[in-house]
């Protein structure tokens, strides 16, 4: 069997739900910004929890995502980048908030993280440094109100109960009894827009309500279902009486300043979790509401109710500056604005991402391919080409209509249809048009790019696939490493045979470029060589205890790299005898290693860093992490097309690209992914 140029991969997975699968098409002449080292290429969208507007420059945007990523827009939405939040993906992001006056503040509410992590955060300098207040440092805060009369003055629901600052969250007061368990969690939070003393608490049972500024506090649930998680509190401007709330149990509208409730009809499934309403400031008898079920507005104040779009919106927010626009964050179809009414909502994500990413896998024509658990969009396959100048995004569960955005780089192009196959966990592609996909409970083709998949018959039951590799060339073989050991398939899978005697997991596959056929596998206690392709297997030295290997390389010229978590270690006579890598690669965990197919030079990932080699690993230096800081990186990649470029993915931030400098033009495809299975 001929092989040509094989692949290299493991993908994290920590909770496999819904997938979607992403192909990208390497680029073949992006230009770097000079800013930063390293290029996003999405795929934009994914899960956004808040979008709110600077009310002093209403083109300034923040957008953040539930764990703990923060996005700024300079244009409107038109561009968003990643802003400068040491907690990133370490924490619960509950609240953004940005208050008015003429220096504009930025919040940040947490729960829970790491110790000292969870509480309210602020920034003066427009999110270039953030601060825990210290009257609500270890405090779990859930929502925050800004009275709209004097910014100084806000209230801050939390896990136990109510707090309220005078001076703009320099001191907190507390003023909810610790000893009113019901008034506890506070979930949403509001003021009388004409008295600071009247405030409005929902918590995860029913809502409550103080007319004195926290002194006495009285349930106000007469008409609400009991036990409703209150998600939001919406009091109109003018009528202060007219009040509006959100809960698991649906929407109830109260005319008598929340004394009385009455739940509002006209959506179906009623019951449906309503996560947030809101009341266009300018329109007042215009009502919105993102809930479970879709997104849907009224036009006299929620007696009539029309579903606008599919998505599932968590955020809505109206222009400051009363302009006919609003802006929309959503649980799966990233930002979103309308300029009419929401007769038309168009996607904004370009440079926001925030998806559960698992691999990254490049083939040989320059496809390279990711899989997303948790997705919920109907388009779940993307392709992105070098060969036009605007981004379009395919149409979204949430819209009618399809958008573009206009981009130096790519056209993006969405492919309908992978929501169906599953818990996607990676693919592993044959030829630009035959792709292979397992997920826990089976192993799926296609031969027509992904639009259309098959099922394969598999000769091994109650296992399933952790690691799949295809070898590919003019008769591709696929190996397939199960939770029983190695099976092999030399007819794009319809027949299958043991790989080797081997019974146990497999936890590893990694395979060298041409013209070598050296192919390694590991299980938690051998690690086994092949020089013919995976038709025979000698076993051979482990580089470090069978417990703390994460990846293993093999280059060109046939060297082995091990990266374990004891530091990098390296091999020049075929796994019979390894010395640990002392240059430039400290001593730590090292979970990824990747050769270039066509050079001696090899990449390694250490404590978030990426390094590189340019003598087959036996050296290292630290590459530029710029527009990479502080990622978590999973995968990386080199594109038979893009052979001086290396991509990355990063988790919950997507695909990055950055030049390899000194690479020279190859055909090879190598990539390599942490924690195969």
């Amino acid at each position: 069997m001929r092989t040509t140029q094989p692949l290299r991969v493991r993908s994290l997975l920590s909770r496999p739900i819904l997938s979607s699968i992403v192909a990208f098409a390497a680029l073949a002449a992006w230009s770097i910004p000079s800013e930063a080292a390293w290029l996003s290429l999405g795929p934009f969208g994914g899960a956004a929890q808040a979008i709110v507007q600077d009310p002093q420059e209403p083109s300034v945007l923040l957008a953040s995502t539930r764990d703990g990523l923060v996005y700024r827009s300079l244009d409107g939405g038109g561009l968003w980048t990643l802003m400068s939040f040491p907690d990133a993906l370490a924490v619960a992001v509950q609240v953004l908030a940005v208050s008015g006056g003429d220096h504009p503040r930025y919040y940040l509410g947490l729960t829970p993280g790491k110790a000292g992590q969870t509480g309210l955060y602020r920034s003066t300098n427009r999110g270039q440094t953030w601060q825990p207040l210290e009257g609500l440092r270890g405090e779990p805060v859930f929502s925050l109100a800004i009275w709209s009369r004097d910014p100084q003055v806000m209230a801050a629901g939390s896990q136990n109960g109510v707090f309220m600052s005078r001076d703009g969250g320099d001191s907190w007061q507390r003023i909810s009894s610790i000893a009113n368990r019901e008034l506890q969690p506070v979930t949403s939070i509001a003021f009388d827009p004409a008295s600071a003393d009247v405030i409005y608490a929902g918590t995860a049972h029913l809502p409550w309500k103080t007319s004195d500024g926290g002194k006495t506090w009285r349930s106000i649930h007469n008409g609400m279902i009991d036990d409703s998680d209150v998600f939001s509190i919406q009091v109109d401007p003018v009528n202060h009486d007219l009040i509006f709330a959100s809960a698991c149990s649906g929407i109830y509208r109260s005319l008598n300043g929340g004394a009385s409730w009455t739940k509002l009809l006209g959506i179906p499934r009623t019951s449906r979790r309503t996560y947030t309403i809101r009341q266009d400031p300018v329109h007042r008898n215009e009502i919105y509401a993102g809930t479970s079920q879709g997104f849907w507005k009224s036009i006299d104040q929620g007696t009539t109710w029309r579903q606008v779009s599919n998505a599932v919106v968590k955020s809505i927010v109206f222009d400051v500056a009363g302009a006919p626009r609003l802006y929309l964050a959503t649980e799966d179809d990233g930002l979103l604005t309308s300029t009419d009414g929401a007769k038309t909502l168009r996607p904004i994500n370009q440079g926001f991402v925030n998806r559960n990413f698992t691999t990254l896998i490049s083939d040989r024509s320059g496809l390279i391919y990711t899989s997303s658990l948790y997705s919920g969009s109907a388009t779940g396959v993307y392709r992105l080409s070098s060969s036009a100048s605007t981004t379009s995004a395919s149409t979204t569960s949430a819209s009618t209509t399809s958008a573009s955005t206009t981009s130096a780089s790519s056209t993006l192009t969405g492919l309908p249809g992978t929501k169906s196959l599953g818990n996607v966990l990676a693919v592993a592609p044959a030829d630009r048009n035959t792709l292979f996909a397992r997920t826990y409970d089976s192993l799926l083709r296609s031969t027509d790019a992904g639009t259309t998949w098959t099922k394969l018959d598999v000769p091994w039951s109650n296992s399933r696939v952790q690691v799949l590799r295809v070898l590919a060339g003019a008769s591709p073989r696929i190996l397939a490493g199960t939770t029983t050991g190695l099976y092999v398939s030399d007819d794009l899978g319809i027949h299958w045979h043991r790989g080797m005697d081997a019974a146990a997991a497999i936890e590893g596959i990694d395979v060298s470029p041409e013209p070598e056929r050296l192919v390694a596998v590991h299980t938690q206690e051998i690690l086994w060589l092949s020089s013919d392709g995976g038709t025979t297997w000698n076993s051979i030295v482990w580089p470090s205890r069978p417990d703390e290997l994460y990846d293993v390389a093999i280059s060109a010229s046939g060297v082995l790299l091990a990266g374990t978590a004891r530091g990098a270690f390296r091999s020049v006579d075929r796994g019979s005898s390894w010395e640990p890598v002392l240059h430039g690669l400290a001593n730590g965990t090292v979970p990824l290693v990747l050769f270039h197919p066509s050079q001696p030079s090899a990449f390694a990932v250490l404590q978030g860093v990426i390094y590189r080699s340019n003598d087959d690993g036996a050296t290292w230096l630290a590459l530029d992490m710029g527009g990479l800081e502080g990622a978590s990186i999973s995968s990386l990649a080199i594109s038979p097309t893009e052979p001086d470029r290396l991509f990355v993915l990063a988790r919950a931030r997507g695909a990055f690209v950055s030049p390899v400098s000194g690479a020279s033009a190859g055909v090879g495809v190598q990539s390599t992914n942490l924690n195969q299975h």
